[in-house]
């Protein structure tokens, strides 16, 4: 049973990281869902459950995959944009 903030279940890393990779998995089925970016549900799912559900133990461990989570977002980010459009509307972005 979780015990709340400071808890048992709280401070056990497998249990946070397995909380984190299922609100993934429920960003990734909600972006489907609502046909828009995994990358922006991703974000808003994290900030929701890091200041209101409290689970934002830190880490060496999880400073490690949240600064590699940010590189993935960022590459993701990147990866959605349209070369050919951004090559027409060269110009218009000077």
């Amino acid at each position: 049973m979780p015990k709340g903030k400071g808890g048992v279940m709280t401070q056990n890393v497998w249990f946070i990281a397995a909380i984190w990779m299922a609100l993934a998995l429920s960003a990734s089925l909600i972006s489907i869902w609502a046909g828009i970016s995994v990358a922006l549900v991703e974000i808003l799912v994290g900030v929701v459950a890091g200041n209101f559900l409290g689970i934002h133990a830190t880490t060496d461990w999880i400073n490690f995959l949240a600064l590699l989570g940010s590189g993935v977002l960022t590459f993701l980010a990147g990866a959605e944009i349209d070369p050919r459009s951004l090559k027409a509307n060269l110009r218009a972005s000077d």
